[in-house]
């Protein structure tokens, strides 16, 4: 599992942010932070599809920490989960260059500056593991603050996938995006 230093960056001034890769122990904490922010956000999962278990959590942290080029990163502010950012690697060689970026900042938390600093934090670790040349990542139309920080860094619109979400509110394109690290 590819893992990062811990880090603590001050946000615009008055709030301090803790990054730091993912453990085992964490498992409880991360899956009930993520049922909780799935209820206010439209994700690839719904929350109905997430573990209902601790042991779950623990066997996704697991599957998802395999390889050299993956990571999982959480947010805090003081010892309160406030995010996750996920690096996923390919174990094809051919793709092997590439991760997939998925992240989640609490409800109470977005519009802070704290998914910006979380973003940097994780495409800093991307640029400074040498197995990294591209992070791609997709969206939906409808996440439009999502759209505005991904453009900020740097992703760019690389298709799409007209209707592929169906939502409460309609139906949504998923934008598919991606960064050159390398």
């Amino acid at each position: 599992m590819g893992t990062m230093r811990p880090i603590t960056k001050s946000i615009r001034g008055d709030m301090t942010v803790s990054f730091r890769s993912v453990e085992i122990a964490d498992a409880a904490a991360v899956l009930s932070f993520t049922h909780l922010a799935m209820r206010s956000t439209d994700q690839v999962r719904s929350p109905d599809e997430l573990p209902t278990h601790v042991s779950g959590e623990e066997a996704f942290i697991r599957s998802f920490c395999d390889g050299p080029t993956s990571l999982l990163m959480l947010a805090q502010v003081e010892r309160e989960i406030v995010g996750l950012l996920g690096l996923i690697g390919h174990a094809h060689r051919r793709m092997g260059h590439t991760v997939e970026l998925g992240m989640v900042l609490g409800t109470t938390w977005r519009g802070r500056g704290i998914g910006s600093a979380m973003m940097e934090a994780g495409l800093d670790w991307a640029s400074a593991n040498p197995g990294i040349e591209r992070v791609y990542l997709s969206v939906y139309s409808t996440n439009t603050l999502g759209l505005k920080l991904y453009r900020r860094f740097g992703f760019v619109e690389e298709g799409r996938r007209r209707g592929q979400v169906r939502l409460a509110r309609g139906d949504a394109d998923e934008i598919l995006m991606a960064r050159w690290v390398r």
